[in-house]
């Protein structure tokens, strides 16, 4: 049976992420959780349920800052700080990296883009893979529901039968909450239907998703492909980030 990692970013937000936990639960699905160190520290009762039912949690570094614009010493406090809170709060640190906004590893960043190397040797030191993704229904956009199930199903992966791909998709304030539980709903429901299980990300993958050989996702016929918006990384008010902390 193929299997299809579904992917969360953004969170742990108050009510979306127990909306897609609720979701997942009700179809026997488990995904993996890229979440921010500012909201895990917010709310680490939300990590915590993640964890207890079977989820991956991974790291999307601490406030969704573009990795590639950060020197080095700020690129290690986003990481580290992030790890440290993941296994703070879930007693593992985490094994995958997720940059915001796929950076420096999206389609229209060069292979030789020169904070690459930085961004995956750090992670490494920390024990991370970075991983991008495969499919990108755009949710950040908030299409609605319909085409953001529709441009998982009509990817050409999907209709392969590929197993193995990872869908991005978010559980905060990017994106809208309603109409993403839907589009899940859907997608869980159509590709469960076709004989897909759903799993997390495992520590052994080595997928085209990996940002070493990221390939970009597909679009839909009529459809363009964009980069995540940076509205999705808006830094929440009262959060200060500070280096030193």
């Amino acid at each position: 049976m193929p299997t299809l990692h579904l992917t969360f970013d953004d969170g742990p937000h108050e009510t979306f992420t127990p909306a897609i936990l609720d979701v997942l639960a009700a179809h026997d699905a488990r995904a993996t959780f890229f979440q921010e160190g500012r909201w895990i520290e917010l709310r680490p009762h939300l990590t915590k349920r993640v964890r207890d039912a079977g989820h991956g949690i991974g790291s999307h570094a601490w406030s969704h800052t573009d990795l590639a614009s950060l020197d080095d010493d700020q690129l290690d406090d986003e990481l580290s700080r992030t790890s440290a809170i993941i296994e703070e709060t879930t007693g593992r640190a985490p094994t995958l990296l997720r940059p915001p906004f796929g950076s420096p590893f999206r389609v229209t960043d060069t292979a030789g883009h020169p904070r690459q190397e930085a961004v995956r040797s750090r992670a490494e030191a920390l024990g991370m893979k970075t991983i991008v993704w495969d499919i990108a229904p755009e949710d950040w956009n908030r299409p609605g529901r319909a085409a953001i199930a529709e441009r998982v199903l009509r990817d050409p992966g999907i209709l392969a039968g590929r197993s193995g791909l990872v869908v991005l998709l978010h559980d905060g304030e990017c994106a809208d909450e309603a109409e993403n539980v839907a589009g899940v709903e859907t997608i869980l429901t159509t590709l469960g239907g076709r004989g897909y299980t759903f799993e997390p990300i495992p520590e052994t993958y080595a997928g085209s998703a990996l940002a070493e050989r990221f390939m970009p996702p597909a679009a839909t016929p009529g459809h363009t492909a964009t980069t995540p918006r940076t509205g999705c990384g808006s830094r929440p008010t009262g959060i200060r980030r500070d280096s030193t902390r």
